[in-house]
């Protein structure tokens, strides 16, 4: 995204490449949507008959048409200016600090009727938080087993006041000891249910809660349990009312009616699960529903799995999804599955699902992102209401990535990096926690970039490249095991296949030969009989040390990348663009200064002919 086209939008709230239009001349409506709680989402303009221009500016004195994507409510507009005014305010010239700015602002929509601060935000989280709500279970279910007890300790009681003991001998039983811990017991579990309550409607405000039928059965009967619970308690509190208190045991008796809160629990719960899953990636809970589900653009929905069965425990249940895109966008959407380990019956959206299968963790080909993207375009120019919604499993990596791509050909965004940071603003809730939900693995970012150039190339791949690995070489493996690169093994995989085409061991000397530098603590391993490879290549490093943290696939580290993209035959990567050495965690035994760098040669027919063999004293002399 260049600077120019980030300044634009800070000074147009409507603002948005006409490449998201369907043809050159055709003039939409600016929006504005509010897409986020927090953030400054999309921009919409007119665009220009022309195809040059990007989008038209618009007049500050014309009143134009905002709608949201939520039928509810929308932002203010004097809201979203005095927004983009305190952005703007402390924007540098870089487009990615712009966006990344954009990020921890925070913006907050007053809903109509109930103004809500950060502490209420907070409040709302915790009380649907899972040890919050499994805590309250097992109080409700706790206060079950007390109500048994007690029916079995008071027709003890019956049983001796019938059986002419004196009152005394009754008195100085454990029975009424135990009896009266009961009712104590009982007193606190209804307070603890009735704080409970209210808090959680502070949280969401009074006339959101009374609108759902089952806060209002859970209003019901924690009150009512509250006030049957409270009345033997005092007469326990007062001293020579025994009688009395005997007679309460009918008003303890109604507290079985909060059996009917374990329905109601049980939402809840499944409630609460799917949100500590998602931790603090954006969700959709408007107009009833509450889905691990963004709109990253007006256009563009990222999503988690839409599952069934067990996994809906946890996950996006799939009839719910399928009822918000069926409420939002009737017969104008399309389900993009980037999962090639779970699937669903196409027609629970009604045949409307494309699938591109990515592994967990992984990347796409780059033939992958060119079909992904012209089957966006190709639906979206179908018709100007028509919305994509992209899901892997957890609606981050394979989501991100691919959605970061469609941006990058929407012409959104003009470079990778703007595109993957404004991914994970809209998928992070800054409300409630920081950790970064776009995408994380190098990887992943690095096949967006690979689409920048392919973008900038017309849509078209490099020129294919068939390359010979001759030589790997790590640097900074002091903290890795023995420190002499010995416990090292290397895989070779090209494409999807199951199968690598190499596999060396360091410390066997199995296809390769090692020689470990200790003044530059690196290690060097020289391949012999490499097959030529090409296309997307995954290399896959195992170390056999325990004590070494691993990550994906059992292996210390791993990483893809393209032959077409490989540059003077050679691929550096540093720590922070290899999948698992990135991660902070890992930085222990990963220094500042690790690196893995390959080294290749170019491979004429006869190489691919003869598959690639090639003797170590050859290798010796082509380096």
């Amino acid at each position: 995204m260049s600077s120019s086209m980030v300044n634009s939008a800070f000074e147009n709230p409507c603002f948005v490449p006409d490449s998201e239009l369907t043809t050159p001349s055709e003039s939409n409506v600016a929006q504005e949507e509010h897409l986020s709680d927090y953030h400054v989402d999309n921009f919409e303009c007119n665009s220009s008959s022309t195809s040059s221009e990007k989008c038209s500016v618009e007049n500050e004195d014309s009143a134009l048409p905002r709608t949201s994507i939520s039928a509810t409510s929308s932002a203010p507009l004097e809201h979203l200016e005095n927004f983009l005014s305190d952005a703007r305010s402390s924007l540098d010239d870089s487009p990615v600090a712009a966006l990344r700015r954009l990020s921890v602002v925070k913006f907050d929509t007053p809903q109509e009727g109930y103004p809500r601060s950060p502490f209420i935000w907070k409040l709302n989280r915790l009380m649907q938080s899972f040890p919050v709500n499994l805590l309250t279970t097992l109080c409700i279910l706790s206060d079950l087993g007390v109500v048994v007890a007690d029916v079995i300790v008071n027709s003890l009681i019956y049983q001796i006041e019938i059986s002419g003991n004196t009152s005394s001998n009754i008195k100085d039983s454990n029975v009424l000891y135990v009896r009266d811990s009961y009712v104590i017991t009982d007193f606190i579990f209804s307070v603890y249910l009735l704080v409970e309550l209210l808090l959680r409607i502070v949280a969401v405000g009074l006339i959101p809660f009374v609108q759902q039928w089952h806060n209002d059965l859970d209003a019901l009967v924690t009150f009512s349990t509250f006030i049957f619970s409270m009345i033997p308690f005092c007469i326990l509190m007062c001293n020579g009312l025994s009688r009395l208190l005997q007679t309460a045991r009918l008003c303890r008796l109604f507290r079985i009616v909060r059996v009917f809160r374990i329905y109601t629990m049980q939402r809840r719960l499944t409630n609460a699960a799917r949100l500590m899953v998602s931790r603090n990636k954006r969700r959709y809970q408007h107009d009833g529903f509450d889905l691990d589900l963004t709109y990253v653009t007006d256009k563009v929905i990222a999503m988690s799995f839409p599952s069934s069965g067990k996994m809906s425990f946890y996950r996006n249940p799939i009839s719910e999804v399928v009822r918000l895109l069926d409420t939002k966008h009737p017969n104008r959407y399309k389900v993009y599955n980037l999962c090639s380990e779970h699937s669903y019956n196409p027609s629970y959206f009604h045949g409307r699902v494309a699938h591109f299968p990515i592994d967990d963790h992984n990347v796409p080909t780059c033939r992958q992102m060119i079909e992904f993207t012209k089957s966006v375009r190709n639906w979206l120019e179908s018709d100007p209401n028509n919305v994509i919604a992209v899901h892997c499993k957890g609606g981050k990596g394979r989501t991100g990535m691919m959605v970061c791509v469609w941006l990058v050909e929407a012409e959104l965004f003009l470079k990778a990096e703007d595109s993957l940071v404004y991914f994970g603003s809209r998928r992070t809730d800054t409300r409630y926690g920081h950790a970064f939900q776009g995408v994380e693995t190098p990887s992943q970012s690095r096949y967006v970039r690979y689409y920048e150039r392919i973008k900038e190339n017309g849509g078209h791949l490099p020129p294919d490249k068939r390359l010979h690995l001759r030589k790997i070489r790590m640097e900074g493996i002091s903290r890795l095991g023995k420190g002499d690169g010995s416990d090292f093994s290397v895989e070779v995989y090209v494409d999807r296949d199951s199968s690598p085409v190499l596999q060396a061991d360091f410390r066997k000397q199995h296809c390769c030969q090692t020689i470990f530098l200790s003044r530059e603590e690196a290690v060097e391993c020289l391949l012999s009989k490499a097959p030529p490879i090409h296309g997307d290549v995954r290399i896959i490093i195992r170390h056999r040390s325990i004590s070494v943290p691993k990550g994906y696939m059992n292996a210390v580290l791993y990483f893809w990348f393209n032959c077409s993209f490989v540059e003077n035959n050679r691929l550096r990567l540093k720590r922070e663009e290899l999948d698992n050495p990135h991660k902070s965690n890992t930085w222990r035994y990963f220094t500042p200064d690790f690196a893995v760098q390959l080294d290749f040669s170019e491979c004429n027919r006869t190489d691919a002919d003869t598959n690639g063999s090639t003797t170590l004293p050859e290798l010796f002399l082509q380096d």
